[in-house]
């Protein structure tokens, strides 16, 4: 009898100490509650009853008790994950049959219910559009197929080129500036003919005056009225209108061939020597234009 007495408590230890062991493997397992192992002590029973020196038969484990206390509550990087604070109980349907558990570990499957890992569906009621609950508790399923697909309008790619791959053929101009500005390139200007119209749009034959009128005092800007000088001496008329009445200038003839710079150059050395007492003065600004 004491050898009965004495393997109860051992039964007894050995129970209580798989329930710690539970507890301590499922510390991090999402709606776990950890369990309790409860014992009885136990007498041995008489038919006459039991009497004042009965001594007791052992222990035994009367029951595994899980404690439902509240657990710690913490946020997810999944949208769809649950908790409870309370009391309940998430109800689940796996094919037919009921179930429910604390653990809120949700997603969708490829037909949009809403599931858990292990493929059991979410029950639910659902509501219509007027928010008005039904109350036939169904399986929870989102919509994703009505909702409008949206066009990427931004993409990002990180590439690593092999250095070691073959050089193709370079193909345009290169040019090299040696740490200088590049400009416009200045190769003169070829032989042309430049027609000039009249105030009545009619063209002007060559060698004859033609007249521009700039309105407006100083500082106007006179602007490129032939680019390119004839073989002949043929002149230009400009008037410039600066408020004490129209004046002419004379522009002499450029040679054939005359670089844009020595075109600008004429027109400001006639300018100066023609209106010099009107203190009327011509310059070149630094991107090539003639400024009066």
């Amino acid at each position: 009898m004491s050898f009965n007495i004495g393997l109860s408590g051992i039964r007894a230890a050995s129970t209580d100490l798989e329930v710690t062991g539970n507890n301590v493997a499922n510390a991090s397992t999402t709606g776990f509650k950890q369990s309790r192992a409860e014992f009885a002590d136990l007498y041995t029973r008489q038919l006459l009853g039991t009497g004042g020196r009965a001594v007791g038969s052992g222990v035994l484990v009367d029951n595994i008790h899980q404690q439902f206390n509240q657990g710690t509550i913490s946020g997810t990087d999944n949208a769809l994950d649950m908790a409870i604070d309370g009391n309940g109980f998430f109800v689940l349907s796996d094919q037919g049959a009921t179930t429910y558990t604390r653990a809120g570990l949700f997603s969708l499957d490829r037909d949009g219910f809403v599931v858990t890992n292990n493929g059991s569906r979410l029950q639910g009621f659902s509501a219509n559009e007027s928010g008005v609950v039904d109350g036939v508790m169904n399986d929870i399923q989102i919509q994703v197929t009505s909702q409008p697909p949206r066009l990427t309008t931004l993409a990002s790619a990180i590439l690593n080129l092999n250095a070691g791959a073959q050089v193709l053929q370079e193909e345009g101009l290169t040019i090299e500036s040696n740490g200088l500005a590049i400009g416009a390139a200045d190769a003169g200007i070829p032989e042309s003919t430049t027609t000039i119209l009249s105030p009545a749009g009619q063209p002007r034959t060559a060698g004859s005056p033609a007249s521009l009128t700039f309105a407006g005092g100083a500082g106007n800007t006179v602007a490129d009225v032939g680019t390119a000088g004839t073989a002949g001496g043929e002149v230009i008329d400009v008037d410039l209108n600066d408020g004490n009445g129209p004046q002419t200038i004379t522009l002499t003839a450029i040679a054939a061939g005359s670089t844009e710079a020595e075109v600008l150059a004429s027109v400001q050395s006639d300018i100066d020597q023609t209106l010099g007492s009107q203190q009327l003065r011509a310059s070149v600004s630094g991107s090539g234009q003639l400024i009066v």
